[in-house]
Formats: C-alpha cells, structure tokens, sequence
C-alpha cells in the first residue's frame, strides 16, 4: 500500500488516542503477557505440561465471568452453556482417573 493511502487511513484513526491510550495499551501488552508468562512457567517447574495446558482452555470461560462482573456485561444462554461445557472438559480431564493426561506416556517404553 503506497504511503499516502495509508497516512489517510491511519492519520484519521489516531486523533481520537490519547496518552492514556497508549498507557493502556503498554499495561495490556506488556505487563499482562509478562505476569501470564511468569505465571506460566512457575506452573511449568511445579505441574506436568498437561495440566498446566488445561488452563489455557478455562480462559475463554473466565473471560465470560471476568466480564459478567467488572464489566456488567451480561451473558447469553448460549455463552453459559459453552462455559460449562468448557469447564465440564476440563474437569471429566482432571478427575480423569487412570488416563489422566500423560499416564500413558509414562508407561510407554521408549
């Protein structure tokens, strides 16, 4: 895309962001990915791989909570029902019993 046709595009955009905008954007960027991936990787040392990848597949349904209270933003019948089916998955993995993720890895020979 030339640069004049871009600078119309962009030049529009961004008179309506502020310095808070980018303060924002900063937090959101960089702050919050640096504590998730240290969260992350203090799970890694301490929890088995699979178990720590579970918690990826609960942040979609949290995001539904985070959002039902700090932003009131109120849920559909359907995005409950695919929170609890999110959370019914993980928790038939978890209570698992004998096939728990990795068990049969474990007794694999090499």
């Amino acid at each position: 895309m030339p640069f004049w046709r871009r600078s119309l595009i962009v030049k529009p955009l961004l008179k309506h962001y502020t310095s808070d905008w980018a303060i924002l954007v900063f937090y959101l960027s960089a702050i919050c990915t640096a504590v998730g991936y240290t969260v992350w990787f203090v799970a890694l040392k301490d929890a088995s791989t699979a178990s720590v990848t579970l918690t990826i597949f609960t942040q979609p349904a949290l995001g539904i909570v985070i959002s039902w209270i700090w932003v009131s933003e109120t849920p559909t019948a359907t995005t409950l029902v695919g929170a609890l089916v999110i959370f019914a998955a993980v928790a038939s993995v978890v209570i698992g019993g004998p096939d728990k993720p990795g068990e049969q890895l474990k007794n694999q020979p090499l």
